[in-house]
């Protein structure tokens, strides 16, 4: 991945880089030869006009008649022959090379090259300029040859540059073309170029460079954290392999432990109810049948936990499943109300049962919605003062599904119990529950229960007010 990400980088960094290079070098030759022309064209205005108010006064008129000529007349002219010379002498010891003379048609009057004479530029750019917008126009041009003021030149750069001569009134009367070397400034300008270029070039080169060098160094620590992140990933798999070996060997030894500890409790609490039923139980003192009793209740009580705990072991599994049938769930919640009839009327809870009229049957499994129901009310009963009062509610909601709830006048609980309470082996306290005899396995497996049948349970609770637990089974699962 390292050189793969490096090697589009260098690529694509080195045609940007030479792109921008490239761009840059082209630019600044291209404004170093308008500079050139325009400062060229200045001194090229100046020479034209320079000339013109030498010669114009005498030559001007016959300048803007010759259209009546022919070439061979304008060549053969003696007026012409006076204008070369004045020319000749005008441009002696200057940059100029060649000086042209236009009629406002376009017609060559004077060329300093006399075999130009007579012909027409009429639809040349620049002269237009110079007629139509009275603008000087110039151009930069490299000739081989040129045929001089001095004679023939090789390899010549030069500035050509129409200038309108006005007037009186600042009328327009003719265009005048001048010719000026600039082999010096060309020549500077290669040379600053070919600076600016090896400037822009080590520059550039040495930008690319570190660029490199820290992508191949971002590259390499990139690198490294990845290989990092997958051995950490490769330790969190293990960890996670050894988390769920370790859960299901926990559950499997649940499940064995409680197994092997079922078969003498149900004997223990078996005796023991034959010995309260003895016919001759009367006869017995008062203490034996309390002893008796209390060993019937705790049996009881750790087969419940036991059997709590295997069902539990099996939802962490994935292996429980629902029996599900119609269930009469309005002769049901009393069943469940009187299955705690004593824990009840131990703490003189006074518990309550709200049915709605004409209750349909609720597709469930029937033993997992009365441990729901049991353990609601167990809860809602350990977490009552004593002579407090719980109310178990059925009905059936808006949208037509299931809805139980169960209401207690306890001290409620905060945002966080509520959290804790849900997960299990999550104990809460209270001043009225001793922290023994709460496993913390009822609502959270109420909570499952209520899951794999697609409902869903809530809690609302604060402390000081009480709290009410509601399940709501979805609406397909009413029988219609």
């Amino acid at each position: 991945m390292k050189f793969h990400l490096l090697r589009f980088f260098a690529v694509a960094a080195a045609l940007a880089f030479l792109a921008v290079g490239v761009g840059l070098f082209v630019l600044f030759r291209d404004h170093e030869f308008k500079t050139l022309v325009r400062v060229q064209e200045s001194q090229n205005v100046a020479l034209a006009r320079a000339l013109a108010n030498g010669i114009w006064a005498e030559f001007g008129p016959y300048v803007m008649t010759a259209d009546r000529l022919g070439p061979a007349e304008l060549r053969d002219s003696a007026t012409v022959k006076k204008i070369d010379t004045n020319v000749a002498s005008f441009a002696r010891g200057l940059p100029v090379h060649k000086v042209k003379i236009y009629h406002l048609s376009g017609l060559t009057v004077y060329s300093s090259e006399l075999a130009q004479i007579g012909e027409s530029r009429a639809d040349n750019a620049g002269f237009r300029m110079a007629v139509d917008r009275r603008l000087p126009a110039s151009k930069l041009s490299f000739r081989n040859t040129f045929s001089a003021f001095s004679g023939e030149k090789a390899s010549v750069h030069l500035v050509e540059t129409y200038v309108p001569i006005e007037g009186a009134g600042r009328a327009l009367e003719g265009v005048f073309e001048i010719y000026t070397e600039v082999n010096a400034g060309v020549r500077q300008i290669e040379i600053s170029t070919a600076w600016v270029g090896s400037v822009l070039a080590v520059g550039l080169g040495l930008l690319y460079g570190i660029l490199i060098f820290l992508v191949r160094h971002s590259s390499r620590v990139i690198a490294a954290q990845y290989r990092e992140l997958d051995e950490r990933e490769a330790k969190l798999r293990v960890a996670r392999d050894q988390a769920d070996a370790a859960n299901r060997a926990k559950s499997e030894f649940l499940a064995t432990v409680s197994h092997h500890l079922r078969t003498p409790l149900n004997a223990i609490i078996g005796f023991s109810q034959i010995i309260l039923r003895r016919s001759d139980k009367a006869a017995a003192d008062d203490k034996s049948q309390e002893y008796v009793a209390g060993i019937l209740k705790s049996g009881q009580g750790l087969l419940a936990m036991i059997d709590d705990i295997l069902d539990i072991a099996a939802i962490d599994a994935g292996t429980i499943r629902l029996d599900v049938a119609p269930v009469d769930a309005a002769a049901l919640v009393p069943e469940c109300v009187q299955r705690l009839a004593s824990e009840a009327e131990e703490k003189a809870v006074t518990v309550e049962i709200e049915l709605a009229p004409a209750l349909p049957q609720l597709n469930a499994d029937k033993k997992r919605l009365a441990q729901i129901l049991v353990n609601l009310l167990s809860n809602a009963i350990k977490f009552s003062p004593t002579g407090g009062r719980v109310r178990l509610t059925a009905n059936l909601d808006a949208e037509g599904g299931y809805f139980f709830s169960v209401r207690d006048t306890g001290v409620g609980m905060d945002a966080a119990s509520i959290e804790k309470a849900q997960q299990p082996f999550g104990r809460i306290t209270t001043p009225f529950l001793r922290t023994s005899e709460a496993s913390g396995l009822g609502l959270s497996l109420a909570k499952s229960f209520v899951d794999l049948h697609g409902g869903r349970l809530e809690i609302d609770s604060a402390p000081g007010r009480g709290t009410i637990v509601a399940v709501r089974f979805p609406p397909e699962r009413t029988v219609r």
